[in-house]
């Protein structure tokens, strides 16, 4: 389970983090009527269907994707992706 407070503000305000580790480590509440019935009539996930080989059809990708799988970084922030620790140092 990942954790609800973000690190830069642990410890900060110890009523909050006490209310989050009850929250985080007590039981689960039951489920409400209206959630029960829901569950009853959730038909799930459908299986995944993988169509044969020979009936797959390339598409063209999506132009976010073009750009990515081209190296064009998507985020001014995203230079650096993708690349070995001795690249980042040598660029």
């Amino acid at each position: 389970m990942g954790d609800a407070m973000p690190p830069s503000e642990r410890g900060k305000d110890e009523e909050r983090s006490e209310v989050l580790r009850e929250l985080e480590s007590g039981p689960s509440r039951p489920l409400t009527d209206e959630e029960r019935e829901a569950a009853e009539h959730d038909p799930g996930r459908r299986p995944r269907v993988y169509a044969p080989e020979s009936e797959r059809v390339p598409k063209e990708p999506a132009p976010e994707d073009q750009a990515v799988a081209d190296g064009v970084p998507t985020h001014p922030d995203s230079t650096h992706l993708g690349l070995s620790p001795s690249d980042i140092r040598n660029s």
